[in-house]
């Protein structure tokens, strides 16, 4: 059986930025991408705010798994815990369960960006019109670990090894307790940033492969 999936953006982003692996997916599950309802959520002042529109909008129980970048794997956590009668696996891209070091604050490797890239920032700044001005607040200082300790299954999670080509170093650089450490498969993706979907596109899709098993 194709296994089938949720996708949710990150803050001010859309859809698009699945583009660069979305047809690779379309070949191995029944994805949904899923975009944020820009006239409502400059009333979205919290991420239980986005949690409460997705749980109205979208049946979580038909999901096998649920990605979800940034913001979007915040989301993620709070709508599986709603499931009734599945568990589905959640799988975080870049999503901060406690507040990021300074390390992870650029959004781009500093290089010539390609065609994809390019509109990352135009994205940004057109989307981020529609959103609370507190929510970037809220979701620097959100602290997710109880949502990952209280779930039975082990989350994943992809985050861009920003240039340095040290693994250990990313994984350093999260700052987690023990305890969270041991409850989250971390995947670091090589020449990535905030965006590795687009920025190492082949080897986002050999991570969530391998999570997958497909």
């Amino acid at each position: 059986m194709t296994p089938k999936g949720l996708f949710l953006p990150g803050y001010a982003c859309t859809s698009q930025i699945w583009q660069m692996i979305c047809g690779e997916l379309d070949s191995i599950s029944e994805p949904t991408w899923v975009d944020w309802p820009i006239h409502d959520t400059p009333g979205f002042h919290q991420v239980a705010d986005f949690v409460h529109w997705l749980y109205a909008s979208v049946e979580v129980d038909q999901y096998d798994f649920v990605v979800g970048h940034s913001l979007g794997g915040l989301a993620a956590l709070q709508l599986v815990a709603m499931a009734e009668a599945i568990e589905p696996t959640v799988i975080l891209i870049e999503t901060f369960l406690t507040p990021p070091a300074p390390f992870f604050q650029n959004l781009l490797l500093d290089k010539a960006a390609s065609e994809p890239e390019q509109f990352i920032p135009v994205m940004l700044s057109r989307e981020k019109a529609h959103y609370s001005p507190v929510l970037g607040d809220r979701l620097r200082e959100a602290d997710m670990m109880e949502w990952v300790l209280t779930r039975k299954k082990t989350v994943h999670a992809l985050y861009g090894d920003r240039g340095s080509g040290v693994p250990e170093k990313v994984v350093n650089e999260l700052k987690w307790p023990e305890r969270l450490s041991a409850c989250v498969d971390v995947i670091v993706i090589p020449g990535a940033c905030h965006f590795p979907m687009i920025e190492n596109p082949s080897a986002t899709l050999k991570g969530l492969r391998r999570i997958l098993d497909l």
